[in-house]
């Protein structure tokens, strides 16, 4: 079974793929939590449809075309999985960076944006609730 991202509106085109909760090789069971994927409107979690074995094919951090096949669910009677790319690793986000800009950032565009740019959280004075770091700032 495939992991696609979703639809989630007209005009979102584009997702980023914040975290995944589970990690190629995984045994799943239907309704886990597998991912966290941000637009510039919302924040959504992916639950996997079935039991089985998780394979990735996509790796945190990397912004992605709705639609995209991000990984797969094989059942565990041995079905094939397909190859993860060797590339998909080799883009991942810095791990701690990415849980300082979420502790600090208070929208996914703000997140996406510090991530494109890379741009420190500790660099930008936020102007948010609590001092979080905005769009704007």
């Amino acid at each position: 079974m495939e992991i696609k991202v979703p639809d989630v509106g007209e005009s979102v085109h584009e997702a980023l793929l914040a975290k995944w909760f589970k990690h190629n090789g995984d045994a799943v069971r239907k309704d886990d939590l597998l991912c966290e994927l941000e637009t510039d409107k919302i924040t959504l979690d992916l639950n996997a449809d079935q039991d089985g074995i998780l394979t990735v094919q996509v790796a945190e951090g990397q912004t992605i075309k709705i639609g995209t096949v991000i990984g797969t669910i094989s059942d565990r009677s041995g079905e094939v999985q397909p190859p993860q790319p060797a590339a998909a690793a080799a883009n991942s986000y810095p791990v701690h960076l990415e849980q300082e800009i979420r502790a600090a950032v208070s929208t996914p565009a703000a997140r996406r944006e510090m991530r494109e740019g890379g741009i420190a959280p500790d660099s930008v004075t936020g102007t948010g609730k609590g001092g979080r770091i905005t769009l704007d700032d």
